[in-house]
């Protein structure tokens, strides 16, 4: 078990629902016994000022909406890697963009 599967595994037992943003990378999440993880969106960053922000807005969209957990670390990808492609706050995504990406990614 990697180190960063051993920190969700130990968060999920303090918080209902777990998340660790691993950038580039993607993400992993827990919500009591569901596990999930979702890749991040193919972009060039030009700035990462406020991605983490734009992910957790992203996150919480989906997770309101009460879609599955994987399409809540989804929307957090794609909100914090569109956040990413242009200076400062210029690239926040909307809700019709993340709309979008979810619908190319199959998840409508």
């Amino acid at each position: 078990e990697s180190t960063i599967e051993a920190a969700l595994e130990r968060l999920a037992e303090i918080v209902p629902v777990a998340v660790i943003k691993r950038g580039g990378e993607g993400s992993l999440g827990r919500a009591g016994s569901t596990r999930a993880s979702a890749p991040a969106i193919p972009v060039e960053p030009h700035d990462t000022t406020g991605a983490g922000d734009c992910f957790n807005a992203g996150f919480l969209y989906g997770y309101l909406h009460n879609l599955p957990l994987e399409t809540c670390l989804r929307c957090g990808n794609i909100c914090g890697g569109l956040a990413t492609t242009a200076h400062r706050s210029s690239a926040l995504p909307t809700v019709a963009q993340l709309e979008s990406w979810l619908a190319q990614a199959g998840h409508e």
